[in-house]
């Protein structure tokens, strides 16, 4: 088994590092052009509205957990079909792009223009809206709200313990924003990196073309099925050998003449024992 250097591997595919370096630059390139040219880049406009807990007849932690809870049902609610066509009523704005598509696709158009936050310290929904042109983001973020003071006792199910005011009105970002383009064009260059240093690694070693065994031959047996109780084979015991007979033949002699005396006694045959004295 050859055993991998990295000094040996570095020295001997000088060509193959260039050329890995070189591939991983023109991947995070293309990366980064694709980043900055070919992804839609949106404007932001974020509203805060804070969830307010009666404790009449709760005390403050209960009613605190309870506005929590109900922040984060709210931050789900906002994102359904049946919220944006209150949106769609109380809005001035044009969402056409949005409702022509089909049902699954408006949905899912519709949850991605919106983003949700908790805040852990107080009961504080943060809604943010996206949208490439700066003022459709903010008359989406300000309509959400809007709909959430005057019908939110709709969705939470209680208008008469827990009342919504928004604490901070639409805050829109001055440019669009985009997703991070050196971090995603850091992360192509390494991915690039790994993959090729990783594949001359194993080509270098010849261990991508050694066969892998996952089970020892001394363990085949385990995997094998147990037989049924009817069709094991019986246990065979061993077969005794014979034991040697006594070839001697005076004592044969001996023990014939000793039984034909003893019956000749018992039957009172007087031939038999004179036979048998005379022998």
């Amino acid at each position: 088994m050859q055993i991998f250097s990295f000094s040996h591997f570095i020295s001997s595919n000088k060509r193959a590092i260039v050329t890995t370096a070189i591939s991983s630059f023109a991947v995070g390139l293309i990366a980064m052009l694709v980043l900055m040219f070919g992804v839609t880049r949106n404007y932001t406009s974020t509203v805060q509205i804070l969830v307010i807990q009666k404790y009449t007849l709760t005390d403050s932690y209960t009613a605190a957990k309870s506005a929590e809870k109900v922040s984060q049902n709210l931050g789900e609610v906002i994102k359904t079909s049946v919220f944006l066509n209150d949106v769609l009523d109380e809005s001035t704005v044009s969402l056409s792009d949005i409702t022509q598509l089909p049902e699954e696709q408006k949905r899912k158009a519709w949850a991605k223009k919106l983003s949700t936050e908790i805040d852990n310290n107080a009961p504080i929904l943060k809604i943010t809206a996206y949208d490439p042109e700066r003022s459709r983001a903010e008359a989406i973020a300000t309509t959400v709200a809007n709909v959430l003071i005057e019908k939110g006792g709709e969705y939470h199910g209680a208008p008469d313990t827990i009342s919504l005011k928004v604490v901070d009105t639409a805050l829109t970002s001055n440019s669009a924003s985009s997703p991070s383009v050196p971090l995603y064009t850091v992360a192509a260059v390494l991915g690039t990196a790994c993959i090729f240093t990783l594949f001359y690694a194993l080509k270098a070693t010849g261990s991508w073309l050694e066969p892998i065994s996952v089970v020892p031959s001394t363990l085949v047996h385990v995997n094998q099925p147990e037989l049924p109780l009817q069709s094991r084979p019986e246990p065979t015991m061993p077969t005794p050998q014979p034991q040697p007979r006594d070839l001697n033949i005076q004592n044969f002699g001996q023990r014939i003449a000793e039984q034909r005396k003893d019956s000749a006694y018992i039957h009172g045959d007087v031939k038999t024992m004179y036979d048998v004295k005379k022998s």
